[in-house]
């Protein structure tokens, strides 16, 4: 902070009237890296009450476990270390904070470790004379084949899909193994991408498409918001700048927020607000309180569609949700926001056409 500051409270720089930052103020009172800080924080447009929460939960409510692994990250980083952190670090902290007993947990290490006994590394030890697999004593090991054609089978049953019987997987991953060495060029399997589909609302509704993309070479993030009918065509459109905040879910509920507002200033009441996040579509279906870092934020966008006639929901996949994307892509080339009624930038056509394309 500057010195000589005259402010004594947080709610001193905030323009009550707006529900904004009173940037000037802030700018005179702290450092330009601290004003920055602070203006990147996003403010609740609705009156709500103040709340304590726990910041280093996924939900932001505090536990024993969770204040345990704080007060550990705090003694490590008070110990003399390397100028270069662990990059594998996000990875292990994932690894070992699976919902799975602790056998698996260390066998997950010691895979990505690359110290599970193998005969390839009993072999690179001079335990073993060869690394042949010790059922057909004719082929190099196949562990890695058969633990991927076991995920896929996992994968494959929980969305539904045809997978090979589980005493097949061996034979399978023989034959992949063999494929693969007399075409190395060609892959042993083949995924193929759904295309893109955007769906229409109802007769009398209106879809709100949203998405946010951050640019973190400027500091700012960009909105993109598509009002479209039960025809498809746009009724329409906003590419917005703002200020990069904390985190990437708050770059997709700040979107949805001011998707709302772009709504309600139009005039219309009977909104689908569709998006892309998971974790935000949850938050807006869950009907207990939210102490998350951006619950207010969530709070906002409920208290906003208490002034629609109807409200409802919808989860996409990202690239069911192109044209908002691509919206809050073009945002980083505009200096300031912009709108367009029944249409979309001419440089976007081709997107929209592909989601036209989509419905036939």
């Amino acid at each position: 902070m500057a010195e000589g500051c005259v402010t004594n409270r947080v709610g001193d720089l905030i323009d009550q009237e707006n529900r904004t930052w009173n940037e000037d103020l802030i700018d005179r009172n702290f450092y330009e890296f601290e004003a920055s800080t602070i203006k990147s924080i996003p403010l609740c447009r609705s009156l709500q009450d103040d709340i304590l929460i726990w910041p280093f939960n996924p939900d932001s409510v505090y536990s024993v476990k969770s204040g345990y692994r704080f007060l550990q990250d705090l003694c490590l980083a008070r110990q003399p270390s390397s100028s270069m952190p662990n990059p594998l670090q996000q990875l292990w902290k994932k690894l070992w904070s699976l919902d799975v007993p602790n056998k698996v947990k260390h066998l997950l290490w010691r895979a990505c470790k690359d110290s599970l006994p193998t005969k390839a590394n009993l072999m690179r030890r001079k335990i073993v004379p060869d690394n042949l697999c010790e059922i057909c004593l004719k082929e190099p090991e196949l562990l890695m084949v058969v633990l991927w054609n076991l995920w896929k089978c996992r994968n494959n049953l929980r969305l539904g899909k045809p997978t090979i019987p589980l005493n097949k997987v061996l034979e399978h991953s023989r034959e992949q193994r063999i494929e693969s060495h007399s075409n190395p060029l060609t892959s042993t399997t083949s995924t193929v991408k759904q295309p893109a589909r955007w769906t229409p609302p109802p007769d009398h509704w209106y879809k709100l498409n949203f998405d946010g993309a951050t640019f973190a070479n400027k500091d700012t993030t960009g909105i993109g918001i598509v009002v479209r009918n039960s025809d498809g065509l746009v009724m329409a459109s906003l590419a917005q700048q703002i200020p990069l905040p904390p985190s990437v879910i708050e770059v997709e509920t700040l979107a949805a927020r001011r998707a709302l507002e772009f709504a309600l200033e139009l005039g219309f009441e009977q909104i689908i607000l569709e998006g892309d996040s998971e974790s935000l579509d949850k938050a807006l279906k869950t009907e207990c309180s939210n102490f998350t870092t951006y619950g207010h934020l969530v709070q906002d966008i409920l208290f906003l569609s208490t002034h629609l006639s109807e409200f409802k929901t919808s989860l996409v996949r990202r690239q069911d949700n192109n044209l908002a994307h691509s919206l809050a892509r073009k945002s980083q080339y505009l200096s300031h926001m912009s709108i367009w009624m029944e249409n979309v930038p001419p440089d976007l056509l081709s997107v929209l056409e592909a989601d036209f394309t989509s419905l036939h």
